[in-house]
């Protein structure tokens, strides 16, 4: 099957699974935040482990990798694939980069929701 159909075929079915798992937390009676909080933990550690199954402990990449990493994964979160890179960059002893990255990617994206609220509020 074609690596992009896999991808778009797991990220609709990790989206659905977004909504339901936050559904659920909610359901439970927590606060809304903490439905977020969930899905990005659960998802960075089933992408870690995906990614030592899938890759890491193979010579070759599993076919299914994008499937599951990057479409499942991805859809239900893309904080998993964010821990995943942090991951990577530790593992292979790029500590500094791994920061720099870390720092860059909450300052950044909070300067640009921050931004894009204003913007959206001034129109």
């Amino acid at each position: 099957m074609n690596a992009y159909v896999m991808v778009m075929a797991g990220g609709a079915i990790g989206a659905g699974l977004r909504y339901g798992a936050g559904l659920w937390v909610k359901g439970v009676g927590a606060p809304a935040f903490l439905a977020t909080g969930f899905v990005n933990m659960l998802g960075s550690f089933v992408i870690g482990m995906a990614f030592a199954i899938l890759v890491a402990t193979r010579n070759e990449p599993s076919p299914y990798a994008p499937l599951i990493i990057t479409g499942l994964l991805g859809g239900f979160t893309t904080f998993s694939a964010f821990s995943l890179e942090m991951m990577q960059f530790v593992t292979t002893g790029r500590v500094m980069m791994a920061l720099i990255y870390a720092l860059g990617s909450v300052l950044i994206g909070l300067c640009a929701a921050y931004l894009g609220y204003v913007l959206a509020v001034k129109l």
